[in-house]
């Protein structure tokens, strides 16, 4: 990638989170943030001449027509890779799975939010999206950072980047905390004090998650080009996880401010769209398997069936599990996005 390419991106993933956070805090400021939406997806543009990034722009586009936070949050982080990443291939089906991803997480959005609405706990998502980054935490880097280090594969062994093991270290601390006492306040409403406490040890791991973020990209800098991609895979599923994280805090702390069209109709019509998608990338799989190695038994056709799958079982919006369904069909499209 060119150095204006880079930079466009790196512009391109900011104005993707302040679309996304901003709205959140003064939903006056919901036109400004479809603005800054439209602008990320603008700046992925110049970026459409490797196939490599065009699951991330199509994933841009999407978020940027949605323009709820948590697409908006993905798309940053699509943005990321696409800065980060060297210039590569990606399959058909990758770039499908793009738009599915921002259909099926504005769907989750749109299912919570609903969830709300009808009296559920404000915070619940922010204690799953808590308990996701201590996961993502715990498995990066093969868990290095439980031992307070963070690496990437070099050409001759692994790469410590320095003071980055250390901000990923208090984030996991923090958000480790933060997990646990909502918890205890979900088990025992009678410790209130709890949650105020957790809700701030939460946002201390976000804002340790963004230094360690910025750190990461500094180092990665630093590298040799070809060097670090495993970094930047690593850097983009944190970018995702405390993104998510930052959206659900600030939806939690302020007002239930449903889009134009009533939460559960919104819900239903995103989601049969995700679930579309999600039928359409399992076909272009398979066709792609199959002119590239003739066969239709490979990793990526295997994968997508089973996101299709998931995305069908999700149509029933009054199923058990219905929020974990949710979750796993957006895993499943993330992972054809970035696997």
């Amino acid at each position: 990638m060119s150095a204006a390419i880079v930079a466009l991106a790196a512009i391109g993933a900011l104005a993707f989170l302040l679309a996304a956070l901003v709205p959140l805090r003064k939903p006056k400021l919901r036109t400004t943030g479809r603005v800054l939406a439209v602008l990320g997806a603008l700046a992925l543009l110049p970026s459409v001449g490797s196939s490599g990034a065009w699951p991330f722009v199509l994933l841009a586009a999407g978020a940027a027509a949605l323009a709820t936070p948590l697409p908006l949050v993905l798309a940053a982080a699509g943005a990321v890779m696409v800065a980060l990443q060297p210039e590569t291939s990606a399959p058909i089906a990758a770039a499908v799975a793009g738009l599915a991803v921002a259909a099926a997480a504005d769907g989750l959005v749109s299912w919570l939010r609903a969830r709300r609405a009808q009296g559920a706990d404000a915070l619940g998502p922010a204690l799953v999206a808590g308990a996701l980054l201590v996961l993502v935490l715990v498995r990066v880097d093969h868990g290095a950072v439980l031992s307070w280090t963070f690496g990437v594969a070099g050409e001759t062994g692994r790469v410590v980047l320095r003071g980055v093991g250390v901000a990923l270290g208090v984030t996991l601390v923090a958000a480790l905390g933060g997990v646990l006492l909502l918890t205890t306040a979900r088990l025992a409403p009678e410790a209130s004090g709890a949650r105020p406490v957790a809700v701030g040890a939460l946002w201390a791991a976000v804002l340790a998650a963004v230094l360690g973020a910025g750190l990461t990209v500094a180092r990665l800098t630093e590298l040799p080009a070809g060097v670090g991609e495993s970094g930047a895979r690593s850097l983009v599923v944190l970018v995702a996880a405390v993104g998510t994280l930052a959206a659900s805090l600030l939806d939690a702390t302020g007002p239930a401010t449903p889009g134009p069209v009533a939460p559960l109709r919104r819900t239903a019509r995103v989601t049969g769209l995700a679930a579309a998608l999600a039928l359409g990338v399992a076909v272009a799989a398979g066709v792609e398997s199959w002119w590239r190695e003739a066969t239709y038994a490979t990793p990526l056709t295997t994968a997508a069936a089973a996101a299709a799958l998931l995305g069908l079982a999700v149509l029933e919006p009054e199923a058990r599990l219905a929020g974990t369904r949710r979750v796993l069909f957006l895993a499943a499209l993330l992972f054809l996005l970035v696997a």
